[in-house]
């Protein structure tokens, strides 16, 4: 099993925000539940959505 390669973004400071406060209301138990993790991928999906791509090194 690999790891999923890593994915880097410069996002203004309300997103980051929002990330927090998605975790902080959904988040249930250790691992936060199937819901939190749902929710994760949902905030990503639509940063990437608007992401402009910038080529560089594969690795930061």
């Amino acid at each position: 099993m690999g790891l999923a390669q890593a994915e880097y973004y410069i996002a203004p400071i309300d997103e980051c925000y929002k990330l927090v406060g998605l975790i902080r209301t959904n988040w249930r138990g250790l691992s936060g539940g199937a819901a939190v993790w749902t929710e994760i991928g949902r905030f990503f999906l639509e940063l990437r959505s608007k992401a402009d791509p910038v080529g560089g090194e594969a690795n930061a």
